[in-house]
């Protein structure tokens, strides 16, 4: 009877263990080629260029990219997050519209944090239930996998090792045939360039500048390739990673860590505190000139104090309730009950006192005139007050969709700045507030960027100014806000330049 045979143990012969089901990169070729494809497309759109429609193209191309290498599967995965390409898709026009730094560094951030989202989420997740930790976390996760994925890619993609194989032995006889050429060459040119004059010239020209150039011009554009080939490919590879998605774990509903009492003593403490400011603050509000006479103050003093020790105490305020929900024990319906009024009647309290801050601003802006600094303060400010309305109702409701609210007060409130369009905002209502005054601040509307010169040329056109014409004219000529006409190329189309190019011959006419 013969014995079966055993087989080798010979490790060559072992199965090779896979990687984890949920670090396999899907679509790995279509990934490649798409993130190639992309790196082209960003070299053509923002090498040499200023950035302008080239970043709404490539970021509706990178978006559309992950939804077409994803097919019908990737569509249906992302079904529960589609609602961010509004946002993300209207913030990345934004840039191509306003012109202002702190505004295009805003949309640029945020439609790139919302892609980041949208790619971490990719798999299943939906990005409405996540918690305040949850948002922050799943940014971080996401930058990370664009980092680290594309390495992975292509190594599980491309053979490396039979590429090097097959490349290796034909690359090494070039090589030595270019190590050989080279003395030959120098020879063999030197004695050229002795014989003919314009041969030594031309061969001079092409040796220094034209080279050099050429080569310094290729370089730039392979890392322009390759920069945007691993964005792409990152994007592209965390999105359609293979994930699975663990049922979301339920926060307990009763947290500890601070008994009751404490915490309803705290927060009587602090609504009384607050309750007692709100009043003195509804008598300056509603009393008009005559309170703020008897407390020997003018509107601009009453305006320029506490202005901003008011905003750090309602922020403060909003992160102490969402502190407090999470480590005071309630168990009882009573102590529930109890706990949500007294959060409810605080976020009253620093609701009036965002009113109150909100008036030391608008007369702060009516006395001072408006700067970049106020109004974007000032958006901020009406942004918290429905936030703080969101808190309250959660309380009631459900206190994980707190996390939501602050997301989109965030959008909220940049989206509010590009449609306010601020320099352009800025620049009229100091304009009319000049015309109740007599003088304008020329030097800092010449420092606004260029989205506030169609107003400045409205207003020189309709001879608002009057005196201090000139004098704009001439600060616009040496400031800040004249729009960039060095680069006309389509991909660096910019419609707040384009109206700024329109406007501004005619706001310097006369000029030297």
């Amino acid at each position: 009877m013969s014995t079966p045979s055993v087989p080798s143990l010979d490790a060559a012969a072992l199965p090779r263990a896979s990687p984890p089901a949920r670090e396999v990169p899907r679509f790995g070729r279509a990934i490649l080629a798409c993130a190639l494809g992309f790196g082209v497309l960003a070299e053509c759109l923002f090498d040499g260029h200023a950035l302008g429609i080239s970043f709404p193209l490539a970021f509706g191309a990178l978006l559309g990219g992950l939804l077409w290498v994803g097919g019908r599967e990737g569509r249906q995965q992302a079904r529960a997050n589609l609602w961010l390409a509004a946002p993300m898709l209207f913030f990345a026009g934004a840039v191509a519209v306003r012109e202002s730094p702190v505004l295009t560094a805003l949309n640029v951030l945020a439609a790139l944090g919302l892609l980041l989202l949208f790619t971490e989420a990719y798999a299943g997740e939906q990005v409405h239930a996540y918690g305040l930790p949850r948002y922050f976390s799943a940014t971080v996760r996401a930058l990370g996998g664009w980092l680290s994925r594309p390495r992975a890619v292509v190594a599980t993609t491309v053979d490396l090792r039979s590429a090097r194989d097959w490349a290796a032995p034909r690359a090494r006889p070039v090589a030595r045939g270019l190590a050989l050429a080279v003395p030959v060459l120098f020879l063999f040119g030197g004695l050229l360039s002795a014989a003919d004059s314009r041969f030594e010239a031309l061969l001079g020209r092409l040796l220094s500048s034209g080279a050099q150039g050429g080569i310094a011009t290729a370089v730039g554009r392979a890392l322009w390739v390759l920069g945007g080939a691993f964005i792409a490919a990152g994007a592209l590879a965390h999105g359609l990673r293979r994930k699975a998605l663990a049922a979301p774990e339920r926060r307990a509903a009763l947290p500890g860590g601070l008994g009751f009492v404490e915490g309803a003593t705290l927060l009587v403490c602090v609504d009384l505190l607050f309750g007692l400011f709100g009043v003195i603050q509804f008598a300056y509000l509603f009393g008009g000139s005559a309170h703020l006479a008897e407390a020997d103050l003018t509107y601009a003093t009453y305006a320029r104090h506490g202005f901003f020790e008011l905003l750090a105490v309602a922020v403060l305020s909003l992160g102490l309730i969402h502190a407090l929900v999470h480590v005071v024990a309630r168990g009882a319906l009573a102590q529930r009950r109890l706990f949500n009024a007294l959060c409810t009647a605080m976020v009253a309290c620093v609701v009036v006192i965002l009113v109150s801050a909100i008036l030391r601003m608008s007369l702060y802006e009516e006395a001072y005139g408006y700067t970049r600094l106020r109004v974007y303060t000032h958006v901020f400010m009406l942004t918290l007050i429905p936030l703080l309305s969101w808190r309250a109702i959660t309380l009631w409701t459900r206190v994980d969709r707190f996390a939501l609210g602050l997301f989109a007060a965030g959008l909220v409130c940049v989206g509010a700045l590009d449609v306010l369009n601020p320099d352009a905002f800025i620049a009229s209502r100091n304009l009319a507030r000049g015309a109740v005054t007599g003088t304008v601040d020329v030097g800092y509307l010449a420092s606004l960027s260029s989205d506030a010169l169609p107003t400045l040329g409205q207003a020189l056109a309709d001879g608002r100014l009057g005196g201090q014409a000139e004098a704009l004219r001439e600060a616009l000529w040496q400031g800040e806000a004249r729009p960039s006409t060095d680069d006309a190329s389509w991909p660096a189309f910019h419609l707040g330049r384009h109206r700024a190019r329109r406007a501004f011959p005619e706001l310097t006419r006369g000029c030297p």
